[in-house]
């Protein structure tokens, strides 16, 4: 009931927008996301430019955005259901066969991107501004999942509930079509739930979307 009420609160946030003024619209989007955790071991001291990449996962993400211009500049509040994680963050010994295999991250998001933007040329935009996440789900599942001697994919709390990033991105909108969008989101707070190891883990995010309008 707290994620169904915490949506409905956001949905109403973003439709809100609708009544700022006339130059406005509301669009439905959605597309892929190509996301990863970076890590370090805090005990090394290791800068954040010295993160290391684990690899990515393909997932996508949907939601509404609506877009208000302020003379020169635009607010695009949006909220959308985004699925990002990461590939290989650990590993297990198979039990029967005592071969390693890879764990994966399954990480599900409630994120809301408040992206400023400015005309770059006509149709194509420069956007900028923070994201703000709830994580509502976290799995971890692993590699050959349902082999004999490998675990089940179980339900983890070892990721933190918040997350902040900074959102960076291109779009193009049509006259009739709609728009599409390049994005790259970097995690700034660290997500790492626990309190048993001192890693640093944060969240990196490529998103490439297509939006159609709903109401101008």
């Amino acid at each position: 009931m707290r994620v169904l009420s915490l949506i409905a609160a956001l949905i109403l946030t973003v439709l809100s927008f609708e009544s700022i003024q006339a130059q406005n619209e509301i669009s439905i989007k959605g597309g892929l996301n190509f996301s990863n955790i970076a890590f370090d071991d805090q005990e090394d001291d290791v800068d954040v430019s010295e993160l290391v990449d684990a690899k990515y996962r393909m997932g996508y993400h949907i939601g509404l955005l609506t877009r208000v211009q302020l003379g020169p500049v635009s607010l695009q509040p949006e909220i959308l259901y985004s699925m990002k994680g990461s590939k290989e963050i650990g590993s297990q010994i198979n039990t029967v066969t005592g071969e390693r295999y890879a764990l994966h991250a399954k990480l599900n998001y409630i994120s809301v991107p408040v992206m400023a933007g400015i005309n770059v040329i006509d149709g194509l935009h420069f956007q900028l501004g923070p994201q703000f996440g709830y994580l509502f789900a976290a799995k971890i599942k692993p590699e050959n999942d349902g082999d004999e001697g490998v675990i089940e994919a179980y339900d983890t709390e070892q990721y933190a509930d918040w997350d902040l990033g900074i959102a960076a991105g291109l779009t193009y909108s049509f006259s009739d079509f709609g728009n599409v969008g390049v994005r790259y989101v970097l995690g700034i707070t660290d997500i790492n739930g626990e309190t048993t190891n001192n890693n640093k883990l944060q969240n990196r995010t490529f998103q490439v979307s297509v939006g159609f309008p709903l109401l101008r």
